[in-house]
Protein backbone atom coordinates (compact mmCIF):
# COMPACT_ATOMS: atom_id res chain seq x y z
CA UNK A 1 0.00 0.00 0.00
CA UNK A 2 2.73 2.38 0.26
CA UNK A 3 3.27 4.66 -2.62
CA UNK A 4 7.03 5.93 -3.44
CA UNK A 5 8.17 8.04 -6.06
CA UNK A 6 11.11 6.64 -8.30
CA UNK A 7 13.14 8.64 -10.64
CA UNK A 8 10.80 7.70 -13.66
CA UNK A 9 7.36 8.62 -11.63
CA UNK A 10 9.01 11.77 -10.52
CA UNK A 11 9.97 12.62 -13.77
CA UNK A 12 6.51 11.90 -15.12
CA UNK A 13 4.87 14.23 -12.85
CA UNK A 14 7.13 17.12 -13.09
CA UNK A 15 7.80 17.21 -16.77
CA UNK A 16 6.67 20.60 -17.58
CA UNK A 17 7.39 23.51 -16.98
CA UNK A 18 3.56 24.92 -16.44
CA UNK A 19 4.17 23.73 -13.19
CA UNK A 20 5.94 27.14 -12.65
CA UNK A 21 3.91 29.19 -14.50
CA UNK A 22 0.45 28.23 -13.17
CA UNK A 23 1.99 28.15 -9.03
CA UNK A 24 3.77 31.69 -9.69
CA UNK A 25 0.81 33.27 -11.88
CA UNK A 26 -2.55 32.32 -10.60
CA UNK A 27 -1.42 34.13 -6.96
CA UNK A 28 -0.45 37.07 -8.23
CA UNK A 29 -3.45 37.36 -10.91
CA UNK A 30 -5.57 37.03 -7.49
CA UNK A 31 -3.16 40.32 -5.73
CA UNK A 32 -2.82 42.24 -9.12
CA UNK A 33 -6.92 42.27 -9.67
CA UNK A 34 -7.72 42.44 -6.09
CA UNK A 35 -5.06 45.83 -6.12
CA UNK A 36 -6.74 46.77 -9.29
CA UNK A 37 -10.30 46.39 -7.74
CA UNK A 38 -8.84 48.53 -4.64
CA UNK A 39 -8.18 51.45 -7.18
CA UNK A 40 -11.30 51.48 -8.88
CA UNK A 41 -12.95 52.15 -4.80
CA UNK A 42 -14.19 48.34 -4.08
CA UNK A 43 -12.95 49.07 -0.36
CA UNK A 44 -15.69 47.45 1.67
CA UNK A 45 -16.90 44.76 3.33
CA UNK A 46 -19.22 42.06 2.96
CA UNK A 47 -21.12 41.07 5.45
CA UNK A 48 -20.40 38.48 7.60
CA UNK A 49 -21.77 34.46 7.55
CA UNK A 50 -25.11 34.18 8.99
CA UNK A 51 -25.89 32.60 12.45
CA UNK A 52 -28.64 30.34 13.31
CA UNK A 53 -30.92 33.22 13.83
CA UNK A 54 -30.46 33.87 9.88
CA UNK A 55 -28.64 37.24 11.11
CA UNK A 56 -24.83 38.17 9.72
CA UNK A 57 -22.53 37.58 12.17
CA UNK A 58 -19.77 40.73 12.26
CA UNK A 59 -17.62 41.37 8.93
CA UNK A 60 -17.02 39.36 6.07
CA UNK A 61 -13.98 39.66 3.81
CA UNK A 62 -12.95 42.13 2.27
CA UNK A 63 -14.94 42.69 -1.60
CA UNK A 64 -12.02 43.80 -3.31
CA UNK A 65 -10.66 40.09 -2.36
CA UNK A 66 -13.69 38.05 -2.82
CA UNK A 67 -14.53 39.66 -6.22
CA UNK A 68 -10.70 39.11 -7.56
CA UNK A 69 -11.20 35.41 -5.75
CA UNK A 70 -14.60 35.60 -8.16
CA UNK A 71 -13.36 36.52 -11.11
CA UNK A 72 -9.91 34.87 -11.40
CA UNK A 73 -11.95 31.69 -11.07
CA UNK A 74 -14.23 32.51 -13.53
CA UNK A 75 -11.42 32.84 -16.05
CA UNK A 76 -9.77 29.35 -15.15
CA UNK A 77 -13.20 27.91 -15.15
CA UNK A 78 -13.61 28.47 -18.91
CA UNK A 79 -10.15 27.23 -19.81
CA UNK A 80 -11.03 24.05 -18.45
CA UNK A 81 -14.08 23.87 -19.58
CA UNK A 82 -13.33 24.62 -23.50
CA UNK A 83 -10.44 22.13 -23.09
CA UNK A 84 -12.61 19.70 -21.73
CA UNK A 85 -15.79 20.33 -24.50
CA UNK A 86 -13.04 20.17 -27.08
CA UNK A 87 -11.57 16.88 -25.97
CA UNK A 88 -14.72 14.98 -24.75
CA UNK A 89 -17.71 15.91 -26.99
CA UNK A 90 -15.24 17.88 -30.38
CA UNK A 91 -12.62 16.14 -31.03
CA UNK A 92 -12.49 12.59 -29.17
CA UNK A 93 -9.96 10.92 -31.23
CA UNK A 94 -7.90 13.20 -29.85
CA UNK A 95 -8.54 11.06 -26.15
CA UNK A 96 -6.10 8.60 -25.20
CA UNK A 97 -6.80 5.22 -26.48
CA UNK A 98 -5.98 3.49 -23.52
CA UNK A 99 -8.07 5.26 -20.88
CA UNK A 100 -6.12 3.34 -18.21
CA UNK A 101 -2.20 4.37 -18.82
CA UNK A 102 -2.66 6.31 -22.13
CA UNK A 103 -1.04 9.91 -21.94
CA UNK A 104 -1.71 13.02 -23.46
CA UNK A 105 0.45 16.01 -23.59
CA UNK A 106 -2.62 18.29 -24.03
CA UNK A 107 -4.81 16.95 -20.80
CA UNK A 108 -1.49 17.52 -19.01
CA UNK A 109 -0.70 21.03 -20.36
CA UNK A 110 -4.53 22.42 -20.10
CA UNK A 111 -5.73 20.42 -17.46
CA UNK A 112 -3.66 18.67 -15.07
CA UNK A 113 -1.13 20.90 -14.47
CA UNK A 114 -3.28 23.96 -13.78
CA UNK A 115 -6.25 22.21 -12.64
CA UNK A 116 -3.74 20.47 -9.56
CA UNK A 117 -2.06 24.01 -9.16
CA UNK A 118 -5.71 25.84 -8.84
CA UNK A 119 -7.32 23.31 -6.27
CA UNK A 120 -4.13 23.55 -4.02
CA UNK A 121 -4.39 27.23 -3.73
CA UNK A 122 -8.22 27.17 -3.84
CA UNK A 123 -7.91 24.77 -0.61
CA UNK A 124 -6.24 27.36 1.31
CA UNK A 125 -7.65 30.58 0.00
CA UNK A 126 -11.04 28.96 1.37
CA UNK A 127 -9.46 29.02 4.42
CA UNK A 128 -8.70 32.85 4.43
CA UNK A 129 -12.07 33.60 2.65
CA UNK A 130 -14.60 32.32 5.21
CA UNK A 131 -17.45 33.20 2.48
CA UNK A 132 -15.85 30.14 0.74
CA UNK A 133 -14.73 27.50 3.86
CA UNK A 134 -17.08 25.28 3.72
CA UNK A 135 -16.89 21.41 4.28
CA UNK A 136 -17.94 20.10 1.25
CA UNK A 137 -15.90 22.52 -1.20
CA UNK A 138 -12.49 21.94 1.28
CA UNK A 139 -12.89 18.15 0.67
CA UNK A 140 -13.52 18.57 -3.28
CA UNK A 141 -10.65 20.67 -3.53
CA UNK A 142 -8.54 18.26 -1.04
CA UNK A 143 -9.67 15.03 -3.86
CA UNK A 144 -9.23 17.37 -7.05
CA UNK A 145 -5.25 17.94 -6.09
CA UNK A 146 -4.42 14.55 -5.68
CA UNK A 147 -5.94 13.13 -8.03
CA UNK A 148 -4.84 15.53 -11.05
CA UNK A 149 -1.32 15.51 -9.36
CA UNK A 150 -1.22 11.74 -9.67
CA UNK A 151 -3.12 11.69 -13.03
CA UNK A 152 0.10 13.16 -14.72
CA UNK A 153 1.66 9.07 -13.91
CA UNK A 154 0.23 8.75 -16.32
CA UNK A 155 -2.61 7.11 -15.26
CA UNK A 156 -6.91 7.96 -16.07
CA UNK A 157 -6.13 10.66 -18.12
CA UNK A 158 -8.85 10.04 -20.11
CA UNK A 159 -11.14 10.27 -17.51
CA UNK A 160 -9.65 13.60 -16.73
CA UNK A 161 -11.16 14.78 -19.57
CA UNK A 162 -14.65 14.44 -18.60
CA UNK A 163 -14.34 14.82 -14.89
CA UNK A 164 -11.39 17.63 -14.53
CA UNK A 165 -12.27 19.03 -17.71
CA UNK A 166 -16.50 19.12 -18.90
CA UNK A 167 -18.06 19.43 -15.64
CA UNK A 168 -16.09 22.54 -14.82
CA UNK A 169 -18.71 23.67 -17.79
CA UNK A 170 -21.41 24.04 -15.03
CA UNK A 171 -19.50 25.93 -12.65
CA UNK A 172 -18.94 28.49 -14.71
CA UNK A 173 -22.75 29.98 -14.62
CA UNK A 174 -22.50 29.18 -10.87
CA UNK A 175 -19.86 31.63 -10.21
CA UNK A 176 -21.78 34.30 -11.56
CA UNK A 177 -24.82 33.34 -9.55
CA UNK A 178 -22.01 33.16 -6.51
CA UNK A 179 -20.98 37.35 -7.27
CA UNK A 180 -24.48 38.38 -7.23
CA UNK A 181 -25.66 36.67 -4.44
CA UNK A 182 -22.34 37.90 -2.54
CA UNK A 183 -23.25 41.68 -4.00
CA UNK A 184 -26.70 42.30 -3.92
CA UNK A 185 -26.36 45.49 -5.80
CA UNK A 186 -25.20 43.92 -8.84
CA UNK A 187 -27.92 41.43 -8.94
CA UNK A 188 -30.40 44.63 -8.67
CA UNK A 189 -28.25 45.99 -11.65
CA UNK A 190 -28.34 42.63 -14.09
CA UNK A 191 -31.90 41.25 -13.31
CA UNK A 192 -31.94 39.31 -16.36
CA UNK A 193 -28.44 38.40 -16.43
CA UNK A 194 -28.48 37.05 -12.83
CA UNK A 195 -32.34 34.79 -13.91
CA UNK A 196 -30.19 33.48 -16.82
CA UNK A 197 -27.38 32.37 -14.98
CA UNK A 198 -29.41 30.54 -12.10
CA UNK A 199 -31.44 28.54 -14.61
CA UNK A 200 -28.13 27.84 -16.98
CA UNK A 201 -26.13 26.63 -14.03
CA UNK A 202 -29.06 24.16 -12.68
CA UNK A 203 -29.94 22.97 -16.33
CA UNK A 204 -25.95 22.41 -16.78
CA UNK A 205 -25.69 20.84 -13.57
CA UNK A 206 -28.03 18.65 -13.20
CA UNK A 207 -27.07 17.50 -17.18
CA UNK A 208 -23.66 17.31 -16.57
CA UNK A 209 -22.88 16.20 -12.59
CA UNK A 210 -25.59 14.28 -11.55
CA UNK A 211 -26.88 12.69 -14.79
CA UNK A 212 -23.97 12.32 -16.81
CA UNK A 213 -21.51 11.91 -14.30
CA UNK A 214 -22.25 8.91 -12.52
CA UNK A 215 -22.34 7.13 -16.01
CA UNK A 216 -18.91 8.36 -16.79
CA UNK A 217 -18.18 7.32 -13.55
CA UNK A 218 -19.35 3.54 -14.03
CA UNK A 219 -16.90 2.90 -16.79
CA UNK A 220 -14.31 4.71 -14.95
CA UNK A 221 -14.67 2.22 -11.46
CA UNK A 222 -14.95 -0.69 -14.42
CA UNK A 223 -11.45 0.32 -15.28
CA UNK A 224 -9.61 0.69 -12.24
CA UNK A 225 -11.71 -2.68 -10.62
CA UNK A 226 -10.15 -4.55 -13.44
CA UNK A 227 -6.73 -2.87 -13.18
CA UNK A 228 -6.47 -3.61 -9.91
CA UNK A 229 -7.69 -7.65 -10.84
CA UNK A 230 -5.05 -8.08 -12.88
CA UNK A 231 -2.43 -6.88 -10.86
CA UNK A 232 -0.86 -4.46 -13.26
CA UNK A 233 -1.03 -1.45 -11.25
CA UNK A 234 2.48 0.47 -10.82
CA UNK A 235 0.75 1.53 -7.51
CA UNK A 236 -2.28 0.14 -5.43
CA UNK A 237 -2.31 3.40 -3.65
CA UNK A 238 -2.91 5.52 -6.56
CA UNK A 239 -5.57 3.35 -7.50
CA UNK A 240 -7.38 3.13 -4.42
CA UNK A 241 -7.18 6.67 -4.57
CA UNK A 242 -8.63 7.47 -7.70
CA UNK A 243 -11.62 5.33 -6.34
CA UNK A 244 -12.11 6.98 -3.22
CA UNK A 245 -11.98 10.16 -4.51
CA UNK A 246 -14.30 9.72 -7.61
CA UNK A 247 -16.86 7.86 -5.24
CA UNK A 248 -16.08 10.87 -2.53
CA UNK A 249 -17.13 13.21 -5.09
CA UNK A 250 -20.02 11.39 -7.20
CA UNK A 251 -21.95 11.63 -3.46
CA UNK A 252 -20.54 15.05 -3.35
CA UNK A 253 -22.60 16.04 -7.05
CA UNK A 254 -25.75 14.21 -5.91
CA UNK A 255 -25.62 16.29 -2.21
CA UNK A 256 -25.66 19.38 -4.63
CA UNK A 257 -27.55 18.20 -6.99
CA UNK A 258 -30.35 17.77 -4.34
CA UNK A 259 -29.88 21.13 -3.29
CA UNK A 260 -30.63 22.41 -6.69
CA UNK A 261 -33.81 20.54 -7.18
CA UNK A 262 -34.94 21.43 -3.31
CA UNK A 263 -34.10 24.80 -4.44
CA UNK A 264 -35.93 24.65 -7.98
CA UNK A 265 -39.19 22.99 -6.07
CA UNK A 266 -39.63 25.96 -3.75
CA UNK A 267 -39.19 28.60 -6.71
CA UNK A 268 -42.07 26.74 -8.94
CA UNK A 269 -44.08 25.50 -6.06
CA UNK A 270 -43.19 28.28 -3.21
CA UNK A 271 -44.31 27.91 0.38
CA UNK A 272 -47.62 29.50 0.96
CA UNK A 273 -47.50 32.41 3.77
CA UNK A 274 -50.90 31.72 5.60
CA UNK A 275 -50.41 28.34 6.32
CA UNK A 276 -51.98 26.70 3.57
CA UNK A 277 -50.16 24.83 0.98
CA UNK A 278 -49.48 26.31 -1.97
CA UNK A 279 -50.85 25.58 -5.36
Amino acid sequence: MTYKLGETEWANLTRHSDWVYWAVGLPACLVVVSALLRMAGMNGRLKGPKGKDGKPKGEGSKEADVMSYELVVLGLLCHFSYHGVHLWFLHSEQLPTDSVHGRSDYIERHILVPMTIYQFWNFFICLFLKEFSDWESLIHHILTTAVSFFGMGPIFQYYGAFFCGCTELSTVPLTAVDIFKKFPRFRDQFATLNSVSRITFAASFLFLRVAYWPVIAVFFWKDAFALLQSGEQKSTFVVLLFLVSNMGLTLLQFMWGKKILGFLVSTVNPPATDGKKAK
